[in-house]
């Protein structure tokens, strides 16, 4: 069973779906949607509005 069959969907690697903050759930997109740690480098996990200079909001 090597050939694969016509009805077998394809499966992607690649990441398509946009991060989303953890506590509100806003897509974050572009850097300015991203909140800021106490440093002022970026939040990965919390928005612009959820996440302000290492304080939640």
């Amino acid at each position: 069973m090597d050939e694969k069959s016509e009805f077998e969907p394809e499966i992607s690697t690649e990441n398509t779906v946009d991060p989303h903050c953890m506590s509100c759930g806003m897509p974050m997109r572009t850097d300015e949607e991203y909140g800021t740690n106490t440093d002022g480098s970026r939040c990965d996990d919390y928005c612009m509005h959820c996440m302000v200079k290492g304080e939640r909001k």
